[in-house]
């Protein structure tokens, strides 16, 4: 994996003057980025989460001065981004920001509109860390962090992914530290960091085994499901079902529901959003065996559907789009998915589509969750995704099986 660009330090560094606020304000435009500022006297912590860190806690942490002023400045691209503010966990609008939208729960969100590219950037996702930790369990996955502001490079690497020491690379923020997530299962895993090319275990890990060769490996322990990963095909009772709009015409911040006979036509239910800025809107809606209508919503007007041609009047005589959905008899709908909000393709390959690279490109659901549904007949079956070309065993899969040639494949028996 090639390195990351190195990043001007000296450019990126904050203003050093003491925040001697006594009030947050809106957003604000300063040298290095975008202030956001929150007061909390009573907060133990506080983070930002928005589009600019895919929504995940923890990873933006703010600091607080000797007035309760809560603050983190951070580097953003021209966009439209909305963001809340983390708490001590209870996510909250920025009541100095007038800007607010209703995200897909119909929940409201603030916005920031930020109209010109910055002179310089760096990738928000932990901004702010100062230092490395135990690993991390939060919605996004295990984080996993190193300190050592001179390495070249770092990835993380264990009995979660046969210690495939090239696979999992960690981003190096302003402050030396390497941040990186993994999609990970609940059990116990041993685990290093390979930095520039030397095993390293977790020094910040009270928990540690001997590795058999002189020195330790860590542990880590998963005692609870995480929220919004990846996890093993497993067999579903229902079809996941993809609504897409496009219009290059239309404000990225705006968001479109998709109103029908399976949310009763409500339009704060399934919100469609543009979270890539590239004018799709789309949302995905879990469903089984029927015959479903629906239209879009949008301002106070519904519309149809431009892409779906089948249209007719529902039971209640009102003319909307329609689909049907079947699941199969004989075979079972897998569900197979891989976590990744910045890959830009990811390919799903095995035994089901005698290994065509080109044959299954799996979709982007609203959380950054790849996904394809396949109908398979019960049989054991070995498979790998291609993620932006390389082909991969599935990290959250801890099992898997020799081909002939005497390659690993990932494993998974349909029964």
């Amino acid at each position: 994996m090639p390195e990351d660009e190195e990043v001007d330090l000296t450019n990126l560094t904050f203003d050093p003057k003491e925040d001697t606020r006594k009030e947050a304000e809106a957003p604000l435009e300063i040298k290095h980025g975008y202030n956001f500022s929150v007061y909390s006297s009573d907060a133990k912590k506080v983070s930002l989460v928005g589009d600019f860190n895919n929504w995940i806690d923890n990873r933006t942490p703010m600091e607080k001065n000797k007035n309760s002023v809560w603050s983190v400045t951070i580097p953003l691209k021209k966009g439209v981004y909305s963001y809340k503010f983390s708490i001590d966990g209870v996510w909250v609008i920025d009541n100095k920001n007038t800007e607010v939208v209703k995200d897909r729960t119909g929940d409201r969100r603030s916005v920031i509109n930020v109209k010109k590219e910055p002179k310089y950037y760096a990738e928000a996702f932990y901004f702010g860390l100062k230092d490395a930790s135990t690993p991390v369990i939060d919605r996004g996955g295990v984080r996993f962090t190193y300190k050592n502001k001179f390495a070249k490079s770092v990835s993380i690497s264990g009995t979660f992914n046969n210690w495939e020491k090239d696979q999992f690379y960690l981003k190096k923020n302003q402050h030396g530290v390497w941040v990186g997530y993994v999609q990970m299962q609940k059990g116990e895993y041993y685990y290093k960091f390979n930095v520039d090319g030397l095993w390293k275990y977790d020094i910040n890990n009270p928990l540690k085994a001997n590795d058999g060769q002189g020195d330790f490996k860590s542990v880590l322990k998963i005692d609870r499901d995480i929220e919004d990963r990846a996890g093993k095909p497993i067999v579903i009772n229902y079809e996941i079902k993809r609504f897409t709009f496009y219009s290059k015409d239309l404000p990225s911040k705006y968001s479109i529901s998709v109103v029908g006979s399976f949310n009763n036509w409500r339009t704060n239910i399934n919100i469609m959003t543009d979270n890539d800025f590239n004018k799709e809107w789309f949302t995905t809606v879990r469903l089984k065996n029927g015959k479903y209508f629906y239209k879009f919503y949008l301002s106070g007007k519904e519309f149809f559907d431009p892409i779906n041609k089948r249209r007719e009047k529902d039971p209640n005589d009102k003319k909307a789009n329609y689909f049907d959905i079947k699941l199969p008899n004989e075979k079972r709908n897998v569900k197979f998915s891989y976590k990744s909000p910045s890959a830009k393709s990811v390919y799903l390959v095995g035994d089901f589509n005698n290994w065509n690279p080109e044959a299954d490109r799996m979709e982007k659901d609203q959380y950054g969750l790849w996904y394809i549904v396949k109908k398979l007949k019960p049989k054991k079956y070995g498979y790998q995704y291609i993620v932006d070309r390389k082909w991969i065993l599935d990290p959250v899969n801890p099992f898997t099986v020799y081909d002939n040639s005497g390659a690993a494949n990932s494993f998974f028996e349909v029964k």
